[in-house]
């Protein structure tokens, strides 16, 4: 009987609204994110030109479906000294960690795909670096629509409504018949086993 008025007072506590609240409370804990898997090949030399020569050198090898490692390898069999060549290993970013130079080119590329070089300034020390990306993989995380979370989210308000109206109830019930248990657990004798198996 007591289940049952409780479980009938928590549906009465659960309104539409409150089913919608719920979700567009899911959605800002859990937004869509955008990620990519992704390499970039990075060419630098005091010589602007130079590296920019380079770039379009090793932009003409891919064109011939070579490794971005062996291309790499290649061209620093016939570097100069003061020409740096760089593959960085497979970074794996979302919308949140993603440099926004390296977000601006990523959404641009298709999967297994490389960007021309694209000229960006250095944080480190505002060289110019020539960069090529190669986009692995893109995924985008989708949150499902309401119609689908609807009834999952009614349910877990339910259960959190009738928790509080049991909570309630049991404290209202204790007030009324004057239950204390700590008085209960002084007054009774620590031997006592209410049902003890004889």
């Amino acid at each position: 009987m007591h289940t049952t008025w409780v479980n009938s007072k928590a549906l009465g506590k659960v309104k539409s609204m409150d089913i919608k609240e719920a979700y567009k409370q899911f959605c800002e804990k859990n937004p869509e994110l955008e990620e990519w898997n992704y390499q970039v090949l990075s060419i630098r030399s005091p010589n602007k030109d130079a590296s920019g020569a380079v770039a379009a050198r090793a932009f003409d090898l891919l064109q011939s479906k070579l490794e971005l490692s062996t291309i790499c390898d290649r061209l620093k069999e016939t570097q100069d000294e003061t020409l740096s060549i760089v593959l960085s290993p497979e970074m794996h970013a979302d919308e949140k960690s993603v440099s926004s130079q390296h977000k601006e080119v990523l959404k641009t590329l298709l999967e297994n795909s490389f960007s021309k070089p694209i000229a960006q300034v250095s944080r480190v020390d505002n060289s110019t670096v020539y960069r090529i990306f190669y986009l692995k993989k893109h995924s985008k995380k989708i949150l499902p629509p309401f119609e689908k979370m609807a009834e999952q989210l009614k349910d877990q308000l339910l259960q959190e409504a009738a928790i509080k109206e049991n909570t309630q109830y049991l404290s209202k019930l204790r007030e009324r018949l004057s239950y204390d248990e700590k008085q209960m657990m002084e007054t009774l004798p620590k031997d006592f086993h209410p049902f003890a198996i004889r």
